[in-house]
């Protein structure tokens, strides 16, 4: 269950970081390409450390782009 909930998370914070980059419609379409990507799939099914991974780098860098916006 972690595995399957950090790969649904890991959609998500890809939606909000093309967002933040480059627009709403970048977002919806990364976060549709890597919801239906054979890769993210198989990788939020193993329930080891790697969709962790993917979810933590995803997050961290939104985290560093909201940081360094200019105000």
């Amino acid at each position: 269950f972690p595995a399957a909930l950090a790969g649904v998370l890991t959609v998500l914070v890809l939606f909000f970081l093309g967002k933040e980059l480059f627009g709403p419609q970048v977002g919806i379409v990364a976060a549709s390409l890597l919801a239906i990507s054979p890769w993210s799939v198989q990788i939020s099914r193993h329930a080891g450390s790697t969709p962790l991974l993917s979810l933590t780098f995803c997050l961290g860098l939104l985290a560093f782009l909201h940081c360094h916006r200019p105000p």
